[in-house]
């Protein structure tokens, strides 16, 4: 009732083997328990079978198996309701998958024992698989992985790694693997340090992009045929990222976060990334395209954004013409997108609110400070790079007019790459303080090209009045154009931007245009004119200018000099300085002359005073001089034209016209004598006198 097979043989050329085990008759179907144990057996042929029918491998797919091969197959069960096992091993095999194109990673593994089950009833393949050995590499990526090893499961259609290991650029990785072959799709998770990044492919791979340094990685990859997705936490902080050439992220300057991709092989990449970059939260979005022509991923769009930016950190990162200081940046958004061809065409939009930002030009000496600022950039590149930069502020704080407010922003090879960019600027601020000047509601247009910098036009109201005008400066020569309207705007900020002290008080009406050649001070050449109306002159700063001229004491002089109107015209060539006209009207004088000066030379004025009889009274040099009580029946104001020559630093003036005859006739004053008249070649006491009693008699302080 049972058969004992205790050695049976079989051998033919393809196979051989040797079976033993029994057979039980006891029951109404024969038990079986046999196992066959092959020594021999086609199984590479087999193995070229089935890879022949895989047609969707992308590439040639090469196995090749170290001898011994073992292969056991059991049979238990009845005759009726048989269980089928079997169960195969190699000492080793080598695999290989070279892939043609950028669709999929070239694959090398040197596999150590293999074994292999299956049975009749799950009808499941399983097998273990001990890798020692292997690479990975993604040639249009950069990516490239060696020193393979650890334990791959198979189960049915399941795939697992176990302890997976490897070295990236000579950096350890450890990773754990799921795939369904079924569904060809799977999961890989990996951590490790890419590093130097320099040294791989991956540095250069993105067009106007280097990485270097080295970046720590843990994320999950998830790997379909034609479609990866990534999902990793990423710290760059050793790393650096050059953009372009104005943005560096240098090493030390934290960045870390989580970034999403998904990767179509040879066609595509999409980046999104949540990043904490220089205490700032930065979300980004990229967009590469593959060239396959070129061999290269190309950008194809990249924009941020960010609600909480650092503007101390992120400056560090950017390597613009400007040192920025500032607080927090708000709403900050950047754009970019390329327009045509892959070399050429591009538009790129910015925008952020900062609540403070400091802004200090290359080769400027002051900065522009901002509060409560708004600044918009748009560059737009096809044949040549420009760029519109609007800017507006509450509050802002920007350099006098002559000093560098803009400079290009531009790489610093950009002399050797063609025509340099040109940049327009659109200003607004609520208050401006640009010394001396302060107003509210300023608004200017200002531009930079390879000539030069300028301000097309600006204005600003400035008190109760407003002021508008131009500025061009020559970038060959240094030299400088400008131009400026104002109205009712407060005499000292004209003064002071002038360079002269505060001597005058009052609203100021005027305009005055001219240039500076030659980067040389005194080669400035113009025109202008101006009127002060119900101002005051400051009598202590005459009389400082005045007191080495002066012989009486001016203790007793008032400490200012009102007036109704001051209007002058003037024209200036080098140092040559000419005044058509002057005029002066106050209660009871009048002031009319002509004449020029050089600086730092010599004056020719002439002066015509007109001093009405009811103030002469108040000079005792027209007192003792003149009959006033005859020019105040004459109903004629004393008139006296004095002719100031000499140095500008100490001037001397003599009377060069007396009175008409017939004002004197009818005033008595035919006494006039020699003596008298020699008062008159020093008009020293007239006017010591005038300014003495000027204030009284105009109802100002004495």
């Amino acid at each position: 009732r049972r058969l004992t097979v205790t050695s049976a043989k079989a051998e033919c050329s393809e196979l051989s083997g040797a079976l033993e085990g029994q057979i039980d008759f006891e029951g109404p179907y024969p038990w079986l328990d046999l196992r066959l144990d092959v020594t021999r057996f086609p199984l590479a042929k087999a193995l070229d079978a089935v890879l022949g029918r895989m047609d969707e491998t992308p590439g040639t797919l090469d196995l090749s198996l170290t001898p011994p091969q073992k292969l056991t197959f059991a049979l238990q069960g009845t005759t009726s309701e048989p269980f089928l096992s079997a169960q195969g091993s190699v000492a080793g095999a080598r695999v290989s998958l070279d892939c043609e194109g950028p669709q999929a990673p070239d694959v090398w593994l040197q596999l150590g024992l293999t074994q292999v089950l299956w049975d009749s009833q799950s009808r499941v393949p399983r097998a273990v698989v001990d890798v020692v050995n292997g690479a990975v590499e993604y040639g249009s990526l950069g990516l490239s992985a060696s020193k393979l090893s650890g334990m791959l499961k198979l189960d049915g259609s399941a795939l697992t790694g176990e302890r997976l290991h490897a070295e990236v650029n000579g950096n350890p990785f450890v990773a754990e693997l799921d795939y369904d072959l079924e569904a060809k799709r799977g999961t890989l998770t990996a951590s490790g340090i890419l590093a130097p990044i320099e040294d791989s492919a991956l540095a250069t791979a993105i067009h106007d992009t280097s990485l270097s340094g080295a970046v720590s990685v843990r994320g999950t990859a998830v790997v379909e045929r034609d479609l990866w997705t990534v999902d990793a936490d990423v710290d760059a902080t050793q790393a650096q990222v050059d953009y372009d050439w104005w943005l560096r992220k240098p090493l030390g300057v934290g960045a870390m976060g989580t970034v999403h991709a998904v990767l179509k092989p040879g066609k595509s990449l999409q980046a999104a990334a949540d990043m904490d970059v220089a205490s700032s939260q930065i979300k980004a979005t990229v967009t590469l395209g593959y060239s396959a022509r070129q061999g290269r991923w190309t950008l194809r769009s990249s924009a941020a954004r960010s609600d909480s930016l650092d503007v101390n950190g992120i400056a560090k990162c950017l390597r613009l013409p400007y040192r920025v200081t500032g607080g927090t940046g708000t709403g900050a958004e950047y754009a970019w997108e390329r327009q045509s061809s892959p070399d050429k065409g591009w538009l790129s939009t910015a925008q952020c609110q900062f609540d403070e930002i400091v802004l200090l030009a290359e080769g400027a000496e002051n900065p522009m400070r901002l509060k409560g600022a708004h600044v918009e950039v748009v560059r737009n590149h096809d044949s040549r790079t420009r760029g519109v930069v609007s800017l507006t502020a509450k509050d802002a704080e920007m350099p006098s007019l002559g000093s560098t407010w803009f400079v290009p922003i531009e790489p610093p090879d950009a002399a050797d790459k063609g025509p340099r960019p040109s940049w327009s600027m659109h200003l607004a601020a609520d208050n401006l303080k640009m010394p001396p000047w302060e107003g509210t509601d300023f608004l200017g247009e200002a531009a930079v090209d390879d000539q030069g910098s300028r301000l097309n036009c600006y204005g600003a109201n400035v008190g109760d009045g407003r002021i508008d005008g131009s500025y061009e400066l020559i970038k060959a020569d240094q030299s400088f154009r400008t131009r400026a309207v104002w109205r009712d705007i407060p005499a000292r900020f004209l003064l002071q931007h002038l360079g002269y002290p505060s001597v005058l008080f009052g609203k100021v009406t005027g305009e005055v245009e001219y240039e500076k050649k030659d980067n040389e001070d005194e080669s400035v050449s113009g025109a202008g004119r101006f009127e002060v109306r119900d101002g005051e002159f400051s009598a202590d700063f005459i009389f400082s200018q005045l007191k080495d001229q002066l012989e009486d004491d001016t203790a007793s002089l008032p400490p200012s000099l009102s007036f109704s109107s001051l209007s002058a015209s003037v024209q200036f060539e080098r140092d040559r300085v000419v005044t058509p006209s002057l005029n002066l009207v106050s209660k009871g004088l009048k002031v009319e002359g002509s004449g020029e000066f050089k600086r730092k030379g010599n004056m020719d004025y002439d002066l015509r005073l007109a001093v009405s009889p009811d103030t002469a009274l108040r000079i005792p040099a027209l007192v003792e001089n003149f009959n006033v009580q005859g020019h105040r029946m004459a109903q004629q104001d004393i008139v006296l034209s004095i002719k100031v020559t000499g140095p500008t630093w100490s001037p001397r003036g003599e009377v060069a016209q007396l009175p008409p005859a017939r004002v004197m006739l009818v005033s008595g004053a035919l006494e006039v004598t020699s003596e008298a008249i020699r008062v008159f070649d020093s008009p020293r006491r007239i006017l010591m006198d005038l300014l003495k009693t000027w204030g009284g008699v105009l109802g100002g302080p004495k």
